[in-house]
Order: structure tokens, then C-alpha cells, then sequence
């Protein structure tokens, strides 16, 4: 095609000009990422590639009509002139100069540069003199990012359009950033690039001003900026020093290189060097080193032969080192053998369900991943890259994916001596010179998929114990178990935390990357190498990696003087306090579990057999009626086919564990998290009527005849229930003759069983039920009285009466029909009202005003309560104002549960923990309470607060405002996090919560609403403590919803104690189960309120989440608990 072009343009000049012009058009696009020159090949020279500026030169000049005016072409490269095209393309192609592309000046698309460094650093903290708690902040990872960028701006002139670094948290969970006070021996800092240089084939690299160098002279500049800057230090790191050891270009090309330094690594390594003074018999250790050294010198030497009977062997082992290995060993987790899935992340071995690491190179992969939430560290808090503060609470229930970490190796690494950092040195001399040097350390290093900040340094606490004795050698197995929760002590966890100073990050392996280069990554560093004692430094001396290794341990032991006293103190309280503490806590658990196992055994031996049974006059295995009979069919024809469908989420809450499942496994998820009859063919689901639109109708045999039964029912004028308390007796009394409308839904319920509850939502009339099938027990209660349903309909108000199910055997099918609410009703009330200042208004909020009119009746002598728009005050409002459905916070009769009636009324002082704007010391005071005692630490909620319940003139005050967040253990001042607005825009003002507790976290993405703030609001309050200053003796009532203050609270010795309590008779708390989820952890709390001799009652007691075992709490809200006692 090429050679025919040419012949065009030879023999027709004017096409030869349309043609110039079209490739100086193509050219002028140069910019468009679609046009270049390899996008047309037969503008190439047969040999060389064009370059673009030749091309446009050559394109520059017009032809002239006839070929005895052409123009001279000229070449810029070397500025010869030729008389035609023709000659300037033999040029070209015959020419290597000029032809060719320079490679450093090629105006392509530009190259992805990709290199990465290796870093030690070492962090220089005097704070740590004083105590173990340091006070910067994880900022410092993120400085180390920072200061490396900068050096490399400075030394290359590029700027990088990506910068990662192995110890960061750029993708990774916060709670998984490095420990503050953590050095490194070799941290990976990856940084990518965009420029239009290659460098060249001998490792030369080309700065943007277009010098040359190579990466050692790139590493020693870099290091001289970074000396230069630790000489001005900032607020922001305290760093001894900073040194790039290493340098490799891993990539150049055109495309976006995928390698992550901190998402891509597949193993992390971190060296404790742990002191032999703080294991009791230390000293042998050293002795034994000695002696083993010596041994392995004297065998090094010419071959002496043995006499008969002579033996050689190393010296065995003290039983203190015994004990630290045996220790390390119980760290390391399991490896599962797979054999029927690798890449499964649950694997069932020996009838328990284990959780696998996804994603993790070859053997790696079958690494068991335990749950480390014990060994979390405390509440932080940092600061992001950009200087924002973003929340870092480690939430320590084991529902947290990030707890769940395997670790691979835990072992003794290196052996360090007290005026010599290199325990090989002196291997001249046949080691006489080391014979004076005690060994005062030991290197421990322990390799893992990633650590929990201070996960490193709680395991080396506890390691210390255990080798001591101190603690039981099943301590990591029962602490890792995710239904064992050690309560924490003085706000921080139990378990016992090590002196930092003495960690460093030793390297990392990227096993997927070394795969693809067929090498690893800085393979002539010894991150990977283990010392031993008879090793040899030769080639290690120079490697920089060996020497800052090197120097680190050599700082760490300089600094034990200074760190030596409150070493010892934290060694003492170990001994004495922390320890003994542990070891109480794990009888309790060990205790209970046995209890707990004993019950379980009792009701399975004394499981009904149901074969005989007789109940209502009715005997099992009794045909249906004939009215029941096709839907009886059918019911079973979905089970025998195992399509019973799932469970949804809202309808299990309320659901018992069916008496046939013998599921307590889910086999996606090491803990429970769904109903367990989803497996047996049991639960609950809702069909709709085929006359309403809808879409799920997978079973329209079966749809059509339950509502043809519902019809049919109707006609026989089913029972009504009836309750005069809370119903009208014209609308749902027995005289009432009007006929049932048909519904819109029906639940369809197999061998489940309810707890006490409300329908949710709200309902458009009554609900019908009644019960199918061959089954003993299983009465249907509505406000305590047993209704016999089976196959007798029933109605009853689902919405605002208590019902349940009493238990059954045999199998039993239940049918509710109900008609909800039309969603339409909740449109704004503009269409139907024509007052101008509640045009918009929202539902809520019109119903909240309705409210708060009809309760100032109830307390004239105060206000008409105010409220914010378009917030959740009127969500709160709605919540303890609404007198058809009660208070939220009290209980009516009808329940069933032990307690009879729950009301702050008759007391003579109700304390009010989390009082948001006022609404229930209102209700209270409306119920007659002489004395309301309220906590608020929001600014804006306290200002309304104070607003609504102070009373009219002349009418003396009867609630006393604290503007105090209350907690447990710490008082003072803390951080009060600002909730974060719903995504319709509505201001949330009831989330507001201490930063330890929390679940707002700061966002760097976009956010759906313009009203929500990605860096969220913090701002200092006052925090006092509830036991002993918050509640007094006057109180009798206490209401207590402080967003997550709660748990620590609740889980404290002081709640044990009955005197604790004083003179309170009634608690109600809302449980955060959005912040704990794990429902042992609330089991907890309530074994401590009955050991204060409360009584406690929840809605859903009794249900499968609350009998299962290692339950994981599913549902998306909290929980309102209720608790009586009586007082002397």
C-alpha cells in the first residue's frame, strides 16, 4: 500500500498537496491521545519508526501545482536538504542518527515509572521514659511517606502521582496501622511516576531536567535531604534517624503498574527484643548460650575421633528457654489441611468450624486465621495525611473482620550481648573475646498476614507471663476464642501490654510479585535470615540492611538505662496485678462455660417425647379439616422439595430456635449470624395477594390458595380478641358484626416459635392467624391469655398488642394475614392541608408536633416543647411520646415477662443519662415525677435541653441540668464525636458519642448528602463517672443511653456489687449493639445485673440469638433492656 501511495504522489502533485495537508491534520493531533504516529504504519520508514518532528517538518511546506517548482525538504535532525521526499525518506532510512528515536526525547505517551525503597528508621521518643503510653500518634507512618516524596521531588524533579508504604493504612482498616513507637529495619515505600524518559539500557536514570543517574546515587542524595530535614524536626515526628538502604526499579511501561506496598504484601515480620532479666532464671539462657557456642567453635575445628562409649552433643536447653519456645509455639496458628477447596475461607476440621486466610500465597493459604480482639490495643485517635483527624477506635468484638489475623512464624531469631550489638563478632578469635559478654537479649520475630496496633507487643506481655508462669500455656488458645471476651480494666484491655521501644519492623514478603520477577524483592537483604549462633558475617558487613539492623539493636540497648525503672514497675504489676487478675477472669469464663455446657446437657435428657401426646382434645397426626386440606398440601409439597425460603433478617429477631435444628454452625461464618432453622426447612416468609402488584410470588399455587382460604375463613366470622385497655370496643369487640376485609400479606411460618412482641411498622386493621399440622403445645398468646388456633382462626392487633407462641413439638405451620400500612399516607401534607407555614412538612415531623401538643397538657407548667426540623428529634419525640404504642423507655401490662409494669411513675428522683433535648424528663415529669436529674454533653442538645425543661414563672425548678458525658473508669476531659446526617440530608442530633465509642468514622469519598461532613465534628467535654458521682442516693429510676458508655459501664466490677447500685429499684438501657456486637459480651452484662439482683427482660429474650451459641448480633439497631430489684 505504501509503494502505491508513493507512485500517487510521483505522478499527481495537487493529490501529493491533499495529501500533505491530511497528514499535517493528523499530525496537529498530536495532543489526542488516539492519533500518533504508529497509528498509521504506512507513514514509517521500512526500518525506523518516524519521529513526530520530522514528520511535521516534512509536512510543513506546501507542493507546488508543478514538479519543476517543488520545494526542498530538509531533514532537522541534521539539516540536509534533498530535493524530494523520496531522497529525504532514504535518508531517514538509511541514517541511525537521524532516523532513529532518542530514546530520551521521545514524545510519546508518557512512561509509568515505578521504583520502590527499602527504609529503616528509628523513632526517638523521650515520652516513653515516663510511661508506656506514648503520646504522638500514628502520624508517624505517614510522615516517613512524607519525608521520602519530598527527598525524591527534590533529588529527580518528578512529582509522583502515587506514593504507598508497606506499614501504612492508605487501604487497609486504621486499626491496623503500625505502633506508634514502632522503628523499622526494613520498610517498603513504593512510588510511581509519570515521565516521558525511559532510562536507559544500563540502569541509567533520567531526572526531569534530564540528568542522568543511577539508583545508589539517587538513595545517597535522597539520604542526605532526609539527614538535612530530622535536623529541623516538626511537631509531627520525633525521629532519631531515617536511611533509604535499598532501591530497585520494578517497572517502566505504559501501563498502571498494579504492585501496592501495603496492599500487595502477603507477609509481614516484626523482632521484639525482649530482655532476659524480665524471665525469671533468665540468666541460664546466656550460660547456655556460652556453652553452646563454645561447642560449636570447638567442632569447627579438625575431626578428632571418638572412643568407644564417647558422645557429642549440644547442651541441652534450660527449662526457662523450654517454656519460652513452648509459649511462642501456642502464637503460631494452625495449618488446615484442604483438601477439598483452597480457596475456601471456612474449613470444617474435626467438627469445628475454622476461618482460612483468603488471598495468601501457597501454604500460606492454609493458615488458620484466630481471633485476636483481646489482644487490641486501647482507643486512638490520629491524624490523616491531610491534617484531618479521622477516629482509629478498635472495636474488640470479634464480628470485626480486621481481629481475625493469622500469624505464621513466632521464634527466637538472634541473640544480642550487652556491649556488642553483633553476636557473631570476634569469630576470629575462636570466640575468647565474647567469653567476658553476657547475652541480655533475645530476638523474637513473629511473621503474620498483618497486626492490630500493639497486637505485637500485648502477645510479647503475655509470652513473658506464660514463660514465668505466671499465666496457664492454654492462655493464646482461650484468649483467641471469639465467644471469650476479657472485660477490660481501667479502659484498656486485660490482657497484659509490653514496654515499647524495643519493636521494630524487621521486612516484608510480596510472594505473588517475587513469583512474576522469579526473584524476591531486595533478595540481597537479610530480612529473611535467621542469625544463628555459629553463622558467619562475611558478605553481610556491607549489605545496609545487616548494618542498620546492626545499629537499631545497638540504640534499643542504649536506651535500656533510661528505660529501666519503669520497666521494672511495669514487670512488678504484671507479677502482682495484672496476671493474678487474668487468671481470676479465666476460672469465671471456665466456670460458666461448664454451667452453661451442664444446662444444655439437662434439657436435651429431658427433651418431651411427643408420640402420645393429646392437647386441646386434639391427637397427633389427626387429618386436617377439609377447609385446610389444599393448603396443608401444598405447605408440605414446599418443604419435601427443600424450597422453603429464608428467613428475612427483620422477621428472625423474634424467632426461638426450632426444636429440630441442631444447627448452631453457620457455614459461612465462624460465629452465628443467621437463623438457624434456615437450614431445616424452617422459618418464616411473607407472600402477597395476587390482586397486589407485586413480584414475589414464587409460589402462585400456593398463594392463591391461602388467600382463597383467608376468604372462606372470613365467612365463618373469626374470633376476635379483644382488650379494652388499649382498643375500642365499637371497632373490635365481640358484638362487632362488620366483615373482615380481605389482606394484602400473609406470614407463612413453619416450626418456629415467637417471642413476646410487637408487629412492626404500622397496620391498616387487624391481623387473622391460625395454625396447620400435628403438634402438641404451640398456644398463640395475645396479652397473656392462650388462644387455642389450631386450624381456629383468631384476630388480634399484631401492631399494638403483645403476642407469642408457647412452645410446641411436632410440626406446625402458621398462617397471619395482615394488610400494612399505604406508604402513600406518608406523603407531605401539602396535598391535603392548605396552612401555609406546614406546606413540606415531613411525616415525622408532623406527627411529633401533634405529640408534643397533646402532652403539654401533662405539664402545664412548662413550655411548649421545641424541636428541629427535618432532624431526629422528632424520631425521638415519636419514640416516648406516642401513647398508643408507650414510651420506649417503659412497659405495660401483657408481656408475660416477670415484670409486671415498668414506668417511671411513683418515683421520687429518675436520673436521665443521655437526655438528648429533654423529651423524657417531660414524660416523666408529666407522669408526676417531684425530680428529674439529666446528663447531656452535646452543646446544641444541652442549649434546647435546657430550653424545654425549665419551668414557667413562679413555678420552682425540678430538673437539674449537667452539661457531662458519663462513662466508666476515666473522668475528665474527652472527645464528643458529632453523628454524622442521614443520607436524605435529615441532622442527626441523637448519635452524638464519646470517640472511643463511636461509629462514625472520618471519609474521604464523596458522600451522598451535601449536608454530611466527611471530617467529622470533635469537640472536648466533660466526662465524670456513673458509679459514685453520677448516680446518687436519691435516684430510684435510671434511665441510661449514652451511645456505646454503656458497655464499659455495664461490664464493670462496680456492677456486680448490689450496694453499687444504692436505692435503684428500676434500670432501663439501650445496648449498643451497633458498637459490641457479640452477644456474649451482653450475656455478660446481664449476669452482672442478676448478680446485683436485678431482674432482667428484653424484647426477643428467649430468641434463637439469644440461646444459640457464639452469636454474632445480626440486626441493624440497639437494643432496650429493662431491669427491676427490690431494695430494702
Amino acid at each position: 500500500m505504501k509503494y502505491v501511495l508513493l507512485l500517487l504522489l510521483l505522478a499527481a502533485p495537487n493529490l501529493a498537496g491533499s495529501f500533505v495537508t491530511l497528514s499535517t491534520t493528523i499530525f496537529s493531533k498530536a495532543n489526542h491521545p488516539n492519533w500518533n504516529v504508529r497509528s498509521f504504519p504506512w507513514l514509517r520508514s521500512p526500518h525506523h519508526t518516524f519521529r513526530h518532528d520530522h514528520v511535521v517538518s516534512l509536512t510543513s511546506w506546501s507542493l507546488p501545482s508543478t514538479a519543476s517548482s517543488a520545494g526542498v525538504q530538509k531533514c532537522d535532525a541534521c539539516g540536509a536538504e534533498f530535493v524530494s521526499r523520496n531522497a529525504l525518506f532514504r535518508h531517514l532510512g538509511a541514517s541511525a542518527d537521524c532516523g532513529d528515536i532518542d530514546t530520551l526525547a521521545r514524545p510519546t505517551k508518557p512512561c509509568k515509572h515505578h521504583m520502590v525503597f527499602q527504609v529503616g528508621y528509628y523513632h526517638q521518643d523521650h515520652s516513653m521514659v515516663v510511661g508506656f503510653e506514648s503520646s504522638s500518634d500514628t502520624r508517624r507512618t505517614a510522615t516517613v511517606r512524607q519525608l521520602l516524596e519530598q527527598a525524591f521531588v527534590q533529588v529527580t524533579g518528578h512529582v509522583p502521582y502515587e506514593v504507598t508504604q508497606m506499614s501504612g493504612v492508605q487501604r487497609r482498616h486504621p486499626c491496623l496501622d503500625q505502633d506508634p513507637e514502632c522503628h523499622a529495619m526494613a520498610d517498603v515505600v513504593s512510588v510511581k511516576w509519570n515521565s516521558p524518559t525511559r532510562y536507559l539500557d544500563d540502569g541509567t536514570l533520567i531526572t526531569a531536567t534530564g540528568g542522568r543517574g543511577t539508583c545508589s546515587s539517587w538513595i545517597e542524595h535522597m539520604n542526605s535531604i532526609l539527614s538535612s530535614s530530622l535536623k529541623h524536626p516538626s511537631e509531627d515526628f520525633s525521629f532519631g534517624s531515617i536511611e533509604i538502604l535499598n532501591a530497585e526499579v520494578l517497572s517502566i511501561s505504559q501501563k498502571t503498574p498494579l504492585f501496592h506496598a501495603e496492599t500487595s504484601c502477603t507477609q509481614r515480620m516484626y523482632h521484639y527484643v525482649l530482655p532476659l532479666e524480665w524471665l525469671i532464671d533468665g540468666h541460664d539462657i546466656s550460660s547456655w548460650w556460652h556453652r553452646r557456642r563454645l561447642d560449636d567453635i570447638a567442632s569447627s575445628g579438625p575431626h578428632q575421633p571418638r572412643g568407644r562409649g564417647q558422645t557429642q552433643s549440644s547442651p541441652p536447653p534450660p527449662a526457662v528457654l523450654v517454656r519460652l519456645k513452648q509459649a511462642l509455639k501456642q502464637v503460631e496458628s494452625q495449618t488446615v489441611d484442604i483438601t477439598s477447596n483452597m480457596h475456601s475461607t471456612i474449613s470444617e476440621t474435626g467438627g469445628s468450624v475454622v476461618r482460612m486466610g483468603p488471598g495468601r500465597f501457597g501454604s500460606l493459604a492454609q493458615k488458620e486465621r484466630r481471633c485476636w480482639h483481646n489482644f487490641c490495643s486501647s482507643p486512638l485517635s490520629s491524624n490523616n495525611d491531610d491534617g484531618s483527624i479521622s477516629s482509629m477506635r478498635i472495636s474488640r468484638g470479634p464480628s470485626q473482620e480486621h481481629v481475625w489475623r493469622a500469624i505464621d512464624r513466632a521464634r527466637i531469631v538472634d541473640f544480642v550481648m550487652a556491649d556488642n550489638h553483633d553476636t557473631n563478632a570476634d569469630e576470629t578469635t575462636g570466640g575468647k573475646g565474647n567469653k567476658d559478654r553476657d547475652v541480655v537479649a533475645v530476638v523474637l520475630e513473629f511473621r503474620g498476614d498483618g497486626f492490630v496496633t500493639q497486637q505485637v507487643r500485648h502477645i510479647m506481655g503475655s509470652v513473658v507471663a506464660m514463660t514465668n508462669e505466671w499465666l496457664p500455656p492454654t492462655f493464646f488458645q482461650v484468649a483467641t476464642q471469639p465467644n471469650v471476651c476479657l472485660p477490660p480494666q481501667n479502659g484498656t484491655t486485660t490482657v497484659p501490654l509490653a514496654p515499647p521501644g524495643r519493636l521494630y519492623l524487621a521486612g516484608a514478603r510480596y510472594h505473588f510479585l517475587d513469583l512474576v520477577r522469579n526473584k524476591q524483592l531486595f533478595s540481597s537483604s537479610i530480612v529473611t535470615t535467621t542469625t544463628t549462633t555459629n553463622s558467619s558475617n562475611t558478605g553481610m558487613v556491607d549489605d545496609p540492611v545487616f548494618v542498620w539492623r546492626s545499629k537499631l539493636q545497638s540504640r534499643i540497648l542504649r536506651d535500656r538505662a533510661r528505660m529501666k525503672e519503669a520497666e521494672s514497675m511495669w514487670w512488678q504489676e504484671l507479677k502482682d496485678v495484672t496476671a493474678p487478675q487474668i487468671r481470676s477472669e479465666l476460672e469465671t469464663i471456665a466456670t460458666a462455660a461448664a454451667t452453661k455446657a451442664k444446662d444444655q446437657e439437662e434439657k436435651h435428657i429431658k427433651k418431651v417425647d411427643v408420640s402420645p401426646i393429646e392437647t386441646c382434645g386434639v391427637h397427633l397426626e389427626s387429618p386436617p379439616p377439609p377447609l385446610f386440606e389444599t393448603t396443608m398440601s401444598l405447605l408440605r409439597k414446599v418443604v419435601d422439595t427443600s424450597l422453603w425460603p429464608k428467613t428475612s433478617l427483620a422477621r428472625s429477631r423474634n424467632l426461638r430456635s426450632p426444636s429440630t435444628n441442631g444447627l448452631t454452625g453457620n457455614k459461612r461464618n465462624p460465629m452465628t449470624s443467621s437463623f438457624p432453622g434456615d437450614f431445616g426447612q424452617s422459618g418464616s416468609f411473607t407472600i402477597v395477594n395476587k390482586d397486589v402488584p407485586s413480584d414475589n410470588a414464587v409460589f402462585p399455587e400456593l398463594v392463591q390458595a391461602i388467600f382463597e382460604l383467608e376468604r372462606q375463613l372470613v365467612n365463618q366470622q373469626p374470633r376476635r380478641m379483644v382488650n379494652t385497655t388499649h382498643h375500642d370496643n365499637e371497632s373490635l369487640g365481640h358484638d362487632d358484626t362488620s366483615r373482615r376485609m380481605l389482606s394484602t400479606h400473609c406470614a407463612v411460618n413453619r416450626n418456629v416459635a415467637f417471642t413476646p412482641h410487637l408487629d412492626s411498622g404500622e397496620g391498616n386493621g387487624l391481623s387473622m392467624i391460625v395454625s396447620l399440622g400435628d403438634f402438641a403445645g404451640g398456644a398463640f398468646v395475645v396479652e397473656g391469655d392462650d388462644y387455642d388456633i389450631r386450624y381456629k382462626p383468631l384476630e388480634f392487633d399484631g401492631w399494638k398488642q403483645p403476642h407469642w407462641t408457647q412452645p410446641f413439638e411436632g410440626e406446625r405451620f402458621s398462617l397471619v394475614w395482615f394488610t400494612p400500612k399505604d406508604r402513600s399516607d406518608d406523603i407531605d401534607i401539602k396535598h391535603d392541608n392548605s396552612n401555609d407555614d406546614k406546606v413540606g412538612e415531613r411525616k415525622e415531623d408532623r406527627k411529633a408536633n401533634d405529640l408534643v401538643r397533646a402532652h403539654a397538657a401533662q405539664v402545664s407548667s412548662y413550655p411548649l416543647l421545641k424541636f428541629r426540623p427535618n432532624s431526629t428529634d422528632a424520631l425521638v419525640i415519636n419514640e416516648i411520646l406516642d401513647s398508643e404504642k408507650g414510651c420506649a423507655y417503659e412497659l405495660r401490662s401483657g408481656w408475660n415477662n416477670g415484670i409486671h409494669e415498668f414506668s417511671p411513675q411513683g418515683h421520687a428522683c429518675v436520673l436521665d443519662i443521655g437526655a438528648h433535648i429533654g423529651v423524657f424528663a417531660r414524660f416523666a415529669l408529666g407522669l408526676g415525677c417531684p425530680h428529674v436529674i439529666v446528663y447531656e454533653p452535646e452543646p446544641s442538645n444541652i442549649e434546647l435541653l435546657r430550653q424545654n425543661v425549665k419551668p414557667l414563672d413562679n413555678v420552682p425548678p425540678t430538673v437539674d441540668v449537667h452539661m457531662a458525658a458519663v462513662a466508666h473508669g476515666n473522668v475528665g476531659m474527652r472527645n464528643l464525636v458529632r453523628a454524622r446526617n442521614r443520607n436524605d440530608g435529615t441532622l442527626n442530633t441523637w448519635r452524638h458519642a464519646l470517640e472511643d465509642y463511636s461509629q462514625y468514622t472520618d471519609k474521604m469519598t464523596p458522600l451522598p448528602s451535601e449536608t454530611q461532613e466527611a471530617v467529622l465534628t470533635r469537640s472536648p467535654v466533660q466526662t465524670v463517672p456513673f458509679f459514685g458521682h453520677a448516680l446518687t442516693p436519691n435516684v430510684t429510676f435510671v434511665k441510661l443511653d449514652c451511645e456505646g458508655a454503656e458497655i464499659d459501664i455495664l461490664s464493670s466490677p462496680e456492677c456486680r456489687n448490689p450496694n453499687s447500685w444504692l436505692n435503684v429499684t428500676h434500670l432501663v438501657f439501650e445496648w449498643s449493639f451497633t458498637k459490641e456486637r457479640q452477644v456474649d459480651r451482653f450475656h455478660y452484662v446481664v449476669e452482672n445485673l442478676v448478680a446485683a439482683g436485678f431482674q432482667v427482660w428484653y424484647p426477643g429474650q428467649g430468641a434463637w440469638w439469644d440461646t444459640e451459641q457464639n452469636v454474632m448480633w445480626p440486626y441493624h439497631n440497639d437494643l432496650v433492656v429493662f431491669a427491676t430489684r427490690e431494695v430494702e
